[in-house]
Parts: structure tokens; C-alpha cells; sequence
């Protein structure tokens, strides 16, 4: 294929990016408040495990997103899950690892790797004081192997494994007025597949294997809440890489590195009496790069911009519960993709497709708690089931436990 007919599918790729997603799932209160999570809330510690020092014995499940636990061990030491979350074997990055081994693996491995195993991330939270770690370790697994004889003597062996074992540590200083938090997070992915078959009257073996090579997970961030008078300055960015390559027999394949970076600002306060409002800016850049044996390279990017405002109120002692919640918010969000391709005989494209400006959606959700249970849901007020008088939809819900 050509370097023009390649740029040419590499364009559209790129408008096919799905950069809607937020680096870390949204539970319904923050998504009731149009995704601004730089409010304060238990979510935060599927971004850095160091937060969950601040929310000991609470317990979150949000339905088809990830469920955190946390129990604290005295004053120090609080220990806790997060189950149904990917990280290299989440297909969240176009032409990501997780597509890449499921591609090259299968075609091997006896039956098929289809759903790897998220094995629950354990969190480890250490509370010193003025200094508080996080840790969260997971090992994300996926493993099939067959085997199979005939009368006749010919024989079949086939398997796959794709195994991702890592750590994020994190860590929060400073006061709650005043927090500053840092990660790191690292893990070597790996994905195998192998054939070996025997046809009988002794026939010679053929061997197929298939490996990731020089394949590497890394991820860092930081944000800081900065009091200003009545409001707090938020600041932040995070940061995704991803390399790896896949091998057959002795021939390299090519190599790809993906990027994902988050650049965020805004700002949250205190309203009414037991309100919240907060407002957000988030620059997005996803980034994939192809370099193939023959140092050929393409690359695409999308950059995404996200503007967020949520608001939320909440009323106690409302009939028999102890607390009723109201929450609104809206996103806009602009996409820019764009796209390059090189090669060594100096041909060269480039293309910047038009930016797609959303609309601005609206979102609303409701939350209830009584005694040590909570409940929060979205609703989406422009489906409305059997009429006017059926009641909207309920898009996510998430059920809360305070023990």
C-alpha cells in the first residue's frame, strides 16, 4: 500500500478516536454534575489511592463502572478494593495493547482470549500524618490453553496468555485546605500465544508463537487544591504511555506508542448552606504512532477540550431520610483530530480534520441517605417512559455504604 493510501486511512482513523471518556469511570453524583470531578468525592481514589486516607470504612458501587472498599485498620493504615476496572486490558486507547494482543494472540492461542480476567486492584493506604501514601496494586490476567490426540496419533497443543501485573503509588501532602498529590504508576505488560501441531505417521511438527515484545505501562500525575479567599484553585494533569510490539517466530513487527494526557484547571466553592458548585477546563491529547521495520511512521492525535460545570445542594432532614441531594450540571466539548505519515523516501502528509464542536448536554441526578446507606442516580429528563406521567429515565446509579 502506498504512503498516500495509508495516510488516507490513517485520516479517517483519527476521526474515528473515541476520546469521550474520562481517564478514570464517573460515579452518578459526579456525573449528575456534568463530570466535574474536581469535586471532592470518594471516585477520587481510583485516581490516586493516596486519597483513601480521607474515606475509611465507606464501601461504593456504581453499576457497570468500578466499585471501591475501603476498611480502615486504626489510625494509620486503611486497606480497600477497586473491582471492574481495566487499566492496559481496558480497550480504552484505539489501536491500544489490549486490541493488539487479542489480534495477534488469537489467530494462535486454542480457544480464544476474549474477556481477561480484572482481577480487583488491592489498595493499601498509609495516613502519616501531614504525609499520606497510596498504593494500588493490580494484575490483570487473561489465559486459555487446549490440547488434543488422535487415533491416528497426530496431536495439537495451542494456548494464550496476556498477564499485566503493576503498581500506582501515590502520595498526598499537606493539609486538607491545602492538598498536593503525586503518582506513579508502572507495569510490563505481556501476551503470549503458541501452536505446536503433530500430523501422524510421524510427520514433522509445525511450531507457531506469538510474544509482545519491549511492551511498558507508565503513568504520572499530580494535582493541588490552592485556597483562594472563598474558593479553591484546582490544578492538575495526568499522563498514559504505552509501548509494546508484537513478534512471530524471528520477524518484528511494528512498534506503537500510544499517549493519553490530561491537562486541568478550575475552580470549586462552598454555596448555600450545604452546597457545592464547581466549573473546569479539561485538554485532552490522545496519540498513537505506528513506526513499522522499515521505519515508516504515522501518527494520529486528537485533542479534545471539555468544559465543566456541576452544582449540587443538600437538604437534611428531609421526611424519613437524613439527607436529600440535588444536583445539575452541562459539558461542551471540542475535538480537533489530526494526522501525519513519513517514510524514509521522503514522502510526507498531513491532515487536520475539522474540529466537531457537541452539543451542550444538561445533566441532572437526585441523591438520598439514611443512616450509613446512600443513594445517587442521574436522570435523563429528555426520555421519559410512558408519557409525561411514566417518570424520566435513570441513566447511572450508585449505591453508597458508610460502615
Amino acid at each position: 500500500m502506498s504512503l498516500k493510501s495509508k495516510f488516507c486511512l490513517l485520516a479517517v482513523a483519527a476521526l474515528a478516536f473515541n476520546v469521550s471518556a474520562q481517564f478514570s469511570s464517573l460515579n452518578a453524583r459526579i456525573g449528575a454534575m456534568g463530570g466535574t470531578y474536581i469535586v471532592d468525592d470518594i471516585n477520587d481514589v481510583l485516581r490516586y489511592a493516596a486519597y483513601m486516607n480521607n474515606y475509611g470504612d465507606d464501601a461504593q458501587v456504581t453499576f457497570n463502572t468500578p466499585i471501591i472498599g475501603i476498611k480502615s485498620l486504626g489510625d494509620m493504615v486503611n486497606l480497600g478494593i477497586s473491582a471492574n476496572r481495566g487499566l492496559v486490558l481496558d480497550p480504552s486507547f484505539t489501536n491500544g495493547f489490549y486490541e493488539a494482543a487479542l489480534a495477534n494472540v488469537n489467530p494462535v492461542a486454542e480457544p480464544d482470549i476474549a474477556n481477561p480476567v480484572n482481577i480487583p486492584h488491592v489498595l493499601l493506604g498509609l495516613n502519616l500524618g501531614a504525609v499520606s501514601l497510596g498504593f494500588d496494586l493490580f494484575c490483570e490476567y487473561g489465559r486459555t490453553s487446549s490440547s488434543s490426540e488422535t487415533a491416528a496419533g497426530a496431536s495439537t497443543e495451542a494456548g494464550g496468555l496476556i498477564l499485566n501485573p503493576g503498581v500506582i503509588a501515590s502520595l498526598l501532602l499537606g493539609s486538607e485546605t491545602l492538598p498536593l498529590a503525586f503518582k506513579f504508576g508502572i507495569s510490563v505488560p505481556v501476551a503470549k500465544g503458541h501452536s505446536e501441531t503433530t500430523p501422524a505417521a510421524g510427520g514433522a511438527t509445525t511450531k507457531t508463537e506469538v510474544s509482545s515484545e519491549g511492551a511498558l505501562f507508565l503513568e504520572v500525575g499530580a494535582e493541588a487544591a490552592v485556597p483562594m479567599g472563598n474558593f479553591n484553585l484546582d490544578l492538575g494533569t495526568d499522563f498514559i504511555m504505552e509501548k509494546y510490539s508484537f513478534e512471530t517466530g524471528n520477524v518484528d513487527a511494528n512498534d506503537n506508542t500510544n499517549f493519553k494526557t490530561s491537562v486541568y484547571a478550575g475552580a470549586d466553592a462552598k454555596v448555600f448552606e450545604n452546597g457545592v458548585f464547581g466549573i473546569m477546563y479539561d485538554f485532552q491529547l490522545r496519540s498513537h504512532t505506528l513506526t513499522t521495520p522499515a521505519d515508516a511512521k504515522t501518527n494520529t492525535k486528537t485533542i479534545t477540550q471539555f468544559f465543566r460545570t456541576g452544582l449540587e445542594n443538600v437538604w437534611e432532614n428531609v421526611w424519613v431520610l437524613d439527607k436529600v441531594a440535588a444536583r445539575g450540571g452541562a459539558v461542551w466539548a471540542l475535538t480537533t483530530p489530526t494526522a501525519k505519515a513519513d517514510d524514509d523516501a521522503g514522502n510526507e502528509g498531513r491532515a487536520k480534520a475539522q474540529t466537531a464542536v457537541s452539543e451542550l448536554i444538561p445533566t441532572v441526578g437526585l441523591g438520598a441517605g439514611k443512616g450509613p446507606f446512600e443513594l445517587d442516580m442521574t436522570i435523563n429528563l429528555g426520555s421519559w417512559a410512558n408519557g409525561l406521567f411514566g417518570g424520566p429515565s435513570v441513566g447511572s446509579v450508585t449505591a453508597g455504604l458508610r460502615f
